[in-house]
């Protein structure tokens, strides 16, 4: 049950990852209208960045108590 658990985590992590690359590749990275886009490139990126090492820490959990119950 719990292996079910980690594939279908890990694979949740895949799509994830896969899609805040698409997004952060495609938010606009310079002035757009008279807004400052840039800044808000690198806030976008950094708040995916730290979603991206949750999503990490998840995976790695879950692989520990996979391997203690064992």
């Amino acid at each position: 049950m719990m292996s079910l658990y980690v594939r279908s985590l890990a694979r949740e992590y895949e799509l994830l990852s896969s899609e805040i690359k698409r997004t952060v590749e495609l938010f606009p990275q310079d002035k757009d209208q008279g807004f400052g886009a840039t800044s808000g490139h690198v806030a976008f990126k950094h708040y995916h960045e730290l979603r991206e090492k949750r999503l990490n820490l998840e995976v790695e959990q879950s692989l520990y108590f996979l391997e203690e119950t064992q």
